[in-house]
């Protein structure tokens, strides 16, 4: 099976990244064909160890030039389009490069590690393959999020939402409906 996971989070030590990298080196060694997604501009290198046989992709979109930066003012300049639909080409411009590999893999299953990647996935580039998205927060870090609201089309949409904890299975439930919600806690080595 080929299997893409995606974490749009900036990368460091955490335990959601050391989840998606665990996660990636295991499901290779299960046979899948893994490819392991970020889009993190500080960080060129995986912060934790990684498979030789792990596609590793950092997709941060290259700093600005001066000639884009002019070239974008220039066109707001002269469109009449509103701040939320420039904030959104611009998103879209962002998660470009994460669509072309996306399509190059042509993958079975999209792992989605946070509501962020699963709404630029599935609002902003259409990507139309199964998402599961993994969250390793609680309900309330989920739902507080001042960006919630915009992501909770694109979360109640995916495949498949997975939680760590058995009640945060019906806590979720009460903000949103998704089309299935399991919950799997972490793995112990």
């Amino acid at each position: 099976m080929k299997i893409v996971l995606v974490n749009l989070w900036k990368l460091n030590k955490g335990g959601t990244e050391k989840v998606f990298f665990d996660m990636a080196n295991n499901l290779y060694q299960r046979g899948h064909s893994v490819t392991a997604i970020v889009n993190d501009p500080a960080n060129t290198d995986p912060v934790f160890p990684i498979s030789p046989g792990v596609h590793y992709c950092n997709c941060a979109s290259v700093k600005k030039s001066l000639f884009r930066a002019i070239f974008f003012n220039n066109i707001r300049a002269c469109c009449s389009i509103s701040r939320a639909e420039r904030k959104r080409k611009r998103i879209k411009l962002n998660a470009m490069p994460i669509r072309n590999e996306i399509e190059k893999i042509n993958p079975d299953i999209i792992v989605s590690f946070n509501a962020k990647a699963t709404y630029w996935l599935l609002d902003i580039l259409g990507i139309e393959k199964p998402i599961i998205t993994m969250f390793h927060l609680s309900v309330q870090e989920i739902v507080g999020d001042d960006m919630f609201p915009l992501y909770k089309g694109a979360l109640e949409r995916c495949a498949c939402i997975q939680v760590l904890m058995p009640e945060f299975v019906e806590e979720l439930l009460k903000f949103m409906k998704p089309k299935r919600i399991v919950h799997i806690p972490n793995v112990v080595p």
